[in-house]
């Protein structure tokens, strides 16, 4: 008896819930002091109960794709310590980042669309608040530093973070199972907020997804996610040392509403490989955005590409390499979920031409369900096979009704 409540306790759908939320924040909880408080305990608390719960389940291992991501964090967590900063950010970040990556490992060897479930929910419910911020103060919930408008889930362009997975968990889930009107109408509200706040990095990112999904409907095809890095490489090169940008002057200026240099990152790309120069192999480390801004003007070099570079050096640029050429074998053969989640990847790796999204928690949550896509493609066939039984079951049922007259 004792075994069968601590397996109820442990599966169970809402402790999940509990577990991940303190580790998907918004920028806005972590500007309310309060709130950081409880959730940054909240965080301490799940990472106790999710080491805890590991001990019991004592034939767990690591995806060696997730243990490639830890040392990819303690890297910079070293690369921090060596350039004599304070490690407290990065060590945060550390330790968030393996509590989301062994609760993912624990939800997805449990039951993987019960796991997929409990990220939705999160994202899901983060969304809805957001698009309430939005209608409620439309010149933003808050504002730092005189940047743009901000909102539940942070800064405008920050928010695609979040939008990205619940979309394709969306997706995913509406062709499964029941309860279709909330899948479709999280769709519409995830739309809506790009609109209505108009990201340009967001809006482009979400036309590439939606080409890619209608163009490759009916036919399973994964993108290698090394080649999405790649392109994405090749292309901000194309624009910072081509000025490919000039040629569609037309659709950056009067459909996007952005000038040429994309609102200053190209000073800042500038700027930000003059001190990469410096420090080639081992780069600056997780530096406080005080620090970053005094150096760059802003919080960051807006381009995840030279921004991993920066703060990890070449090193940390190689294992990136080296991350997306195992994870591009690992989705090669896989399934439906495998192939919208190598398109929602290589969207993401698009947008992060001009973005740094990298430093957020939320950011690895897409890669991470990369990871596991293989385990989620088989909770889906076993979910198919389930509902194929039931419908037979009850085909059967209706036809010995009708056999006896009834």
């Amino acid at each position: 008896m004792k075994i069968k409540i601590t397996k109820s306790i442990s599966d169970n759908k809402i402790l999940w819930i509990v577990l991940l939320l303190p580790h998907l924040k918004t920028d806005y909880i972590e500007n309310v002091k309060i709130l950081d408080t409880v959730f940054n305990l909240g965080r301490v608390m799940s990472g106790l109960v999710i080491i805890f719960l590991w001990i019991v389940k004592r034939k767990m291992h690591l995806e060696r794709l997730s243990l490639l991501l830890m040392i990819m964090q303690f890297w910079l967590l070293l690369c921090t310590y060596l350039n004599h900063l304070s490690i407290r950010d990065s060590l945060l970040r550390l330790i968030s980042f393996v509590c989301i990556v062994l609760l993912m490992e624990y939800m997805f060897s449990r039951n993987s669309i019960k796991g997929l479930k409990c990220i939705w929910f999160v994202l899901s419910t983060f969304i809805f608040l957001n698009f309430l911020t939005i209608l409620l103060y439309p010149e933003g919930l808050y504002n730092l530093g005189g940047e743009r408008k901000s909102f539940f889930l942070g800064h405008v362009n920050s928010m695609i973070t979040y939008v990205l997975p619940a979309l394709i968990i969306s997706i995913i889930l509406f062709f499964v199972e029941k309860g279709k009107v909330f899948k479709v109408l999280l769709i519409c509200v995830s739309i809506l907020t790009q609109l209505i706040t108009w990201s340009a990095t967001s809006i482009v990112g979400l036309a590439f997804l939606g080409v890619l999904f209608i163009v490759t409907y009916h036919r399973k095809i994964v993108i290698s996610p090394f080649y999405s890095f790649v392109t994405g490489m090749v292309l901000f090169g194309a624009v910072y040392f081509f000025k490919v940008q000039y040629f569609f002057q037309g659709l950056i200026e009067n459909v996007l509403q952005r000038n040429l240099n994309f609102t200053r990152r190209t000073v800042l790309w500038d700027i930000t490989l003059r001190y990469i120069r410096l420090k080639k192999w081992t780069g600056y480390g997780v530096e406080s955005v005080i620090t970053r801004r005094m150096k760059l003007g802003a919080p960051n070099s807006h381009s995840f590409y030279i921004e991993i570079v920066y703060q990890g050096g070449i090193i940390l640029l190689i294992l990136f390499f080296v991350f997306f050429i195992l994870l591009s074998v690992q989705l090669k053969n896989g399934g439906k979920f495998a192939g919208l989640i190598s398109k929602a990847i290589f969207s993401l790796l698009i947008m992060s031409i001009v973005e740094s999204f990298y430093g957020q928690t939320v950011f690895w949550l897409l890669i991470l369900l990369g990871v596991y896509a293989k385990e989620v493609d088989e909770g889906l066939e076993k979910l198919k096979e389930q509902n194929d039984e039931q419908k037979r079951f009850e085909r059967n049922l209706e036809a010995n009704h009708y056999s006896n007259g009834g």
